[in-house]
């Protein structure tokens, strides 16, 4: 587990690698509840998004927000390619509802075999 998050922050600049499952879900879970606190413990989440004032807005939540985003698209980007997809499929999240359940059925697919398919020379992160 703990070589799991290692590798979501090791990796985090890091686009042509491939995550494995356990590689994906264990820093997306653990991540997205200890922000979720931090969130709501801070009260942002108690105003809601339509009544944020940013000039009150706690920096260092934000900026681990930042943070956060961007080692989460990447580690997605990893995962799909795991699953011999493009990073575009990112972009089926934008889609509400359906296009949630949609990525989240993709990125819980088994790796796929790599003879002759477009991400084959792709690494998985754990092997550098």
């Amino acid at each position: 587990m703990m070589q799991a998050l290692l590798e979501y922050w090791g990796d985090m600049f890091k686009w042509n690698y491939t995550a494995t499952r356990k590689q994906y879900w264990i820093p997306t879970l653990v991540y997205s509840i200890l922000y979720n606190i931090l969130f709501y413990s801070t009260g942002i989440a108690v105003t809601g998004f339509s009544y944020i004032d940013f000039s009150n807005t706690n920096s260092f939540v934000a900026a681990l927000g930042v943070v956060l985003f961007i080692a989460q698209f990447t580690l997605t980007a990893r995962r799909l390619h795991d699953t011999n997809r493009s990073a575009a499929w990112i972009l089926l999240g934008l889609i509400p509802i359906i296009g949630w359940i949609g990525l989240i059925c993709i990125l819980c697919q088994p790796t796929k075999n790599y003879q002759n398919r477009t991400f084959s020379t792709y690494l998985n992160q754990s092997t550098r």
